[in-house]
């Protein structure tokens, strides 16, 4: 395991050491490996302490103040569709980030992307939305570090509380209690890059792309007139350790390698 930076992430290390971009053969299956929140942050928060924030990161959630949509797998071109810059939304106070260090090499990824979330809830329903994304940076600071430019999204998952087990049962949770919550955060092929940063975003709103858990348990949440705020706790001691589990490529079975050099360079934001 290759520890990243400051220990926010650990990252499976599956010998992608020369920082070039690839391609694969499709023969090659991709190789699952977990990055493991070792500690947490949550952006614009200065008083975190205690020993608790070694243990979990907290944030209340207010159905009446959701996060809204920006950027996505959508369609909807008033909700921003596409890469975005995150960083206006991790400036939210209901919003954990995790962060890694400057990638010493580039990371190839292929495939499924899940978050195992082990988390815990004040409501009796709820929603988690996790984010991946890539922190681009401009220059390199004083002693190390990066300047960050943007924080661009990746891959991104929803996971309605009650619906954890299916479609076709309704699965309502104890308050407090620690569950664990596999995030599906979809497929998808990056490559990133040397010096770049990986963050994790966690919330429990994407709205108006999904509707808004009232927290409660009702079984038609629309119907809903008096949704609850709630406590929601993101876990990450030794034994209740989420985890990003990325599909990391084995660089040494693929076939052709081009350097990033060669590739066009990405567009800018809007």
């Amino acid at each position: 395991l290759l520890l990243l930076g400051d220990g926010w992430l650990r990252v499976g290390a599956l010998g992608a050491d020369d920082g070039d971009g690839s391609e694969h053969d499709d023969g090659v299956p991709p190789t699952g490996e977990g990055a493991a929140l070792r500690r947490g942050s949550c952006v614009g928060d200065d008083e975190a302490g205690g020993d608790r924030w070694d243990e979990y990161d907290e944030y209340v959630f207010s159905p009446t103040r959701p996060v809204p949509t920006h950027g996505g797998k959508h369609l909807a071109a008033e909700w921003h569709a596409g890469v975005r810059d995150q960083r206006e939304i991790e400036r939210r106070p209901d919003v954990v980030s995790y962060t890694s260090g400057p990638l010493a090499s580039a990371l190839f990824v292929s495939g499924r992307v899940v978050f195992r979330l082990y988390g815990s809830t004040t409501g009796r329903d709820t929603d988690w939305v996790v984010r991946l994304c890539e922190v681009r940076c401009s220059a390199k600071k004083r002693g190390g570090g990066c300047k960050e430019k943007q924080s661009v999204n990746v891959a991104e998952g929803h996971m309605r509380v009650r619906f954890r087990k299916g479609l076709d049962r309704v699965a309502l949770v104890e308050k407090g209690h620690v569950y664990v919550f596999e995030v599906d955060l979809g497929h998808t092929t990056y490559v990133f890059a040397k010096g770049n940063k990986l963050r994790v975003d966690v919330t429990s709103s994407d709205y108006p792309r999904h509707t808004v858990n009232p927290n409660t348990g009702i079984e038609h949440i629309c119907l809903e007139t008096k949704p609850k705020r709630v406590v929601q706790r993101v876990w990450h001691t030794d034994n209740r350790r989420s985890a990003l589990i990325l599909p990391l490529l084995d660089t040494t079975k693929l076939t052709t390698v081009v350097s990033p050099t060669t590739l066009p360079a990405p567009p800018p934001l809007p």
